[in-house]
């Protein structure tokens, strides 16, 4: 209780403390009572205000209950009146009070409910792509935040980014996180919000995902919609990161039991079901993220002969053996599924064309020269593969499965299948291509690429090269490799000066190779320097491979009168000589 005699200070009593009551005399001074009342109702709107007023000033009365007065009591006023209009006063304030708190207390039950709601549809949701969208949309959505990435943990305990949304830049976002060697390994170990690097706390901020002391995912939220996170935020999120972590674990485990059930019998492979769902899931994710993601056709040439003539069980081992090295050459979320008894379809989330590519000519050479394989083929069966990439190629996967298969027949009319180059080295391979001028001619199909051999025009080597090189600066951001063989590594090569506008950031990895001459480095392409090596001092060659194109050229160095040479753009070729060059001089691949 307070008794003031100035209105001034009524109000600042009001706004340092709560009232039940205010009992204003209209004769106050420094501030007419009207005055007050509509202060006092501006400040507090549901505030109780009882008016004194002289009993000849009844306008005065009903002017202050316009303004806001809950009541009024006429000079003299007696003692029981005043009891009873201010218990009336006391009793409103008291039912307003206990309303609010109710109001209050059925809010916070009403929020409660939904995040409790919000637990359970994440506890419910068993398909992991699914529930990575529902995990990341709720965990920023309880602290307002408008942008937010999340990583979870693959089988090698790496964290890989699933989802992002919001203002968040896409290209800042780390792929893959190594907990042991990242920055903040230690605050992994933990359940505790911390600072992304660079950013205050209140601004954005990392969450470890753990449950049952198992890191199942780090969660990143950022940009919250009014203000700075603050201790409230960060305690909800964790509470409901406790819950998400353990319905993530649950869902990989169900994904786990899952694939283990939808695998064929006799060979391991994922039945034709689960990887058509699977493939649905790409798609979505590839659409939502920008994305890429790739199809491999697998197919076992002459099986059926051979399962005729050394029967069903030879045919069948032969078949668990082609699995098994196709799983050795791919990673753990690639997906190997059967589609018939001599067909396997091969899915590879989050691989462009050239990866793909990369894939399958790994395949080829476990196919090629596995010692099981190639001993249960016995030179009676042969691999042929087809590739295709979403968006580049289609917008459906029945799409991408006609390419797949076309692209597989050319495979199959390559140069590289008819002359058996899995089985050579790279210089074997040059001889063989090369051949001479009483060499029979090649067996080449121009639908797998056009392929030639002769006498070649004695600057073509200098001219390809600048053109493949100005290739590489007109589309810098091509993913592939371009190797440059001459006799010497030399500043003067041609491609060499127009390489040095190729920009920082280009895709491409360019290598010379050649003795060295009196070319050290060079700012963008690598030189691989080959001394003692004779062949070289003879030969001369381009070879170009990336997501776009493929093409080879080798020539034999002539003292006078036009090179001979071997050029083509047939994929499997190039694919075999970028493979066994990588090989025979311990390059790089991709």
């Amino acid at each position: 209780m307070a008794l003031v005699e100035d209105g001034n200070e009524a109000l600042r009593r009001l706004d340092s403390a709560p009232f039940d009551l205010v009992l204003a005399d209209l004769g106050l001074a420094k501030i007419d009572a009207l005055g007050l009342i509509s202060e006092v109702r501006r400040r507090v709107p549901e505030q109780e205000v009882i008016l004194v007023t002289q009993r000849s000033d009844v306008s005065a009365a009903v002017s202050a209950l316009r303004a806001g007065a809950s009541d009024y009591l006429l000079k003299p006023v007696e003692q029981t009146e005043l009891i009873e209009r201010v218990n009336r006063s006391l009793e409103r304030a008291a039912l307003r009070k206990e309303r609010a708190q109710l109001l209050s207390e059925n809010l916070e039950f009403v929020r409660d409910q939904a995040l409790y709601q919000r637990c359970l549809a994440m506890l419910s949701t068993l398909d992991l792509e699914r529930l990575q969208e529902i995990c990341l949309a709720d965990l920023c959505s309880v602290c307002d935040a408008q942008s937010g990435a999340l990583w979870i943990a693959n089988e090698r305990g790496e964290l890989d980014l699933r989802s992002y949304r919001g203002l968040i830049d896409r290209s800042a976002l780390e792929a893959t996180l190594i907990p042991r060697t990242s920055i903040f390994s230690e605050r992994l170990a933990g359940q505790k919000a911390f600072e992304v690097p660079g950013q205050r706390l209140g601004k954005a901020f990392y969450l470890p995902l753990r449950a049952a002391g198992e890191l199942v995912g780090l969660v990143l939220c950022a940009d919250k919609l009014t203000g700075d996170f603050g201790e409230e935020d960060f305690a909800v999120v964790r509470a409901i990161g406790a819950f998400a972590a353990t319905a993530l674990q649950n869902a990989r485990r169900y994904s786990a039991v899952e694939r283990l059930g939808l695998r064929d019998r006799d060979t391991a492979a994922y039945n034709l079901a689960y990887f058509v769902d699977y493939a649905g899931k790409e798609f979505y994710k590839a659409r939502r993220y920008g994305r890429s993601f790739s199809v491999l056709t697998v197919s076992l040439d002459r099986l059926a002969s051979l399962r005729e003539r050394r029967g069903a069980k030879a045919a069948d081992e032969l078949t668990r053996a082609v699995i098994g090295a196709l799983g050795a050459a791919v990673r753990d979320s690639d997906v190997v599924a059967k589609a018939a008894e001599d067909e396997f379809y091969v899915l590879l989330p989050e691989t462009d064309y050239l990866g793909a590519l990369v894939v399958a000519r790994r395949a080829r050479g476990v196919f090629d020269s596995g010692e099981q394989v190639a001993r249960l083929a016995s030179g009676e069966v042969s691999m042929a593969v087809g590739a295709a990439t979403f968006p580049r190629d289609g917008q459906d996967l029945d799409q991408l499965l006609h390419l797949c298969r076309r692209r597989r027949d050319e495979d199959r009319m390559s140069l590289a299948r008819k002359l058996d180059l899995g089985r050579l080295d790279f210089w074997s391979a040059v001889d063989l291509l090369l051949g001479n001028r009483d060499s029979p001619p090649l067996p080449a199909d121009d639908r797998a690429g056009p392929t030639r051999r002769g006498c070649l025009p004695s600057n073509l080597f200098s001219q390809l090269q600048v053109e493949l090189a100005l290739d590489i600066i007109r589309d810098p951001k091509a993913r592939g490799l371009l190797y440059v063989g001459a006799a010497e590594v030399r500043s003067d090569l041609p491609a060499v000066e127009v390489l040095e506008r190729v920009p920082a950031d280009s895709a491409m990895r360019v290598y010379l190779l050649g003795r060295r001459a009196d070319l050290e480095s060079h700012s963008w392409a690598a030189p691989v320097f080959l001394e003692g090596d004779e062949r070289i001092l003879k030969h001369e060659f381009l070879l170009l491979y990336t997501e776009k194109a493929a093409y080879a050229l080798v020539q034999r160095k002539a003292a006078r009168g036009a090179p001979w040479g071997f050029h083509t753009s047939d994929s499997a070729v190039v694919s075999e000589l970028v493979n066994k060059l990588q090989e025979r001089y311990d390059l790089q691949p991709l």
